[in-house]
C-alpha cells in the first residue's frame, strides 16, 4: 500500500495525510464547505458540478448524491427510504440545512404545485386537453352520483375511456376536487358487473368447493377471479 506525505488542506489548513496522489483536502466535509458560498438571504449556494436539473452533485462512498442531500445527511440525519430531501427556499442549489426537509414524491409534487414551479402544463393549460378544470370537477360529481360513465362521455363529448382515466385518477391529478366518491361508485357498479357475470349458482358452487376444503387460490383459477372478488362474492351470497 503506497503512503503520501502530510499535507496541508486548502480549506481548513490543517494537516492530514491524504489517501490519494490528487487529494488536496482532509475530509468530505472540507470539499463541501469548498465549494458552497454563504449568501445573506441565507442561501447557501453550490458552486461545484450540477446535474441536468440544476441540483448540486457529489460523491458520496462511491455514489452521486445530491449537495443537498449530503447537506441534510451531514447536519440532520439519514433520510428514510422512499423519502427525498425538498427545498424551502425553490433554489435547487440552495445546501443550507435549515432551508431542508424531507418528504415523499406526494408532497413534493404538491409543494411544486403550490409554488407554481411546475415546467409543463398540466391540466386545461395542456394545448391536447379536451376538457376543463370545471368539467373535469363536474364529471367527477356525476360519476359519484351513480351516473353512467357513457353518459356522462356523451355530455362532455369525449371518450368512456377519458372518463374513467379521470375517475381512475390516471390523467388529471393536477385537479383539486374530490373524486374517492367517484372512485368508490364505479368500483361497485363493477363489482355488481361481475357479480351477474358469474351467475348465483356459480357463487354457491365456489362456496360448497371451498367448505370442501379447496384452497382458494384454485378455485380463484377455476373461476378465472382475482381473490378480492371471490371474497366479495362469497360475502354477497351470505348476505
Amino acid at each position: 500500500m503506497v503512503k503520501f506525505k502530510k499535507r496541508t488542506c486548502d480549506h481548513c489548513k490543517c494537516d492530514f495525510t491524504p489517501t490519494g496522489a490528487k487529494s488536496v483536502m482532509c475530509s468530505a466535509m472540507c470539499r463541501f464547505n469548498s465549494k458552497v458560498i454563504r449568501h445573506k438571504d441565507g442561501c447557501w449556494e453550490w458552486t461545484g458540478s450540477v446535474n441536468s436539473s440544476g441540483y448540486g452533485s457529489v460523491f458520496l462512498n462511491g455514489s452521486l448524491i445530491g449537495a443537498h442531500v449530503f447537506s441534510y445527511i451531514t447536519f440532520v440525519g439519514k433520510v428514510a427510504a422512499g423519502q427525498m430531501v425538498l427545498h424551502s427556499c425553490d433554489n435547487p442549489k440552495c445546501v443550507n440545512p435549515k432551508h431542508l426537509s424531507v418528504g415523499n414524491q406526494k408532497d413534493n409534487m404538491k409543494d411544486m404545485k403550490d409554488r407554481n414551479r411546475r415546467s409543463y402544463p398540466c391540466g386545461q393549460d395542456c394545448k391536447t386537453s379536451k376538457l376543463s378544470d370545471d368539467s373535469v370537477a363536474q364529471i367527477l360529481e356525476r360519476a359519484g352520483n351513480g351516473e353512467c360513465l357513457q353518459s356522462i362521455a356523451n355530455t362532455f363529448n369525449v371518450d368512456r375511456t377519458t372518463v374513467l382515466s379521470a375517475i381512475k385518477r390516471n390523467t388529471w391529478k393536477c385537479v383539486d376536487v374530490n373524486w374517492s366518491s367517484a372512485f368508490e361508485m364505479y368500483r361497485q357498479r363493477k363489482f355488481r358487473r361481475l357479480l351477474l357475470k358469474h351467475k348465483r349458482e356459480f357463487v354457491q358452487e365456489m362456496q360448497e368447493m371451498i367448505s370442501n376444503g379447496m384452497a382458494t387460490k384454485c378455485v380463484c383459477r377455476l373461476f378465472s377471479v382475482e381473490p378480492r372478488l371471490l371474497r366479495k362474492f362469497l360475502s354477497e351470497a351470505v348476505a
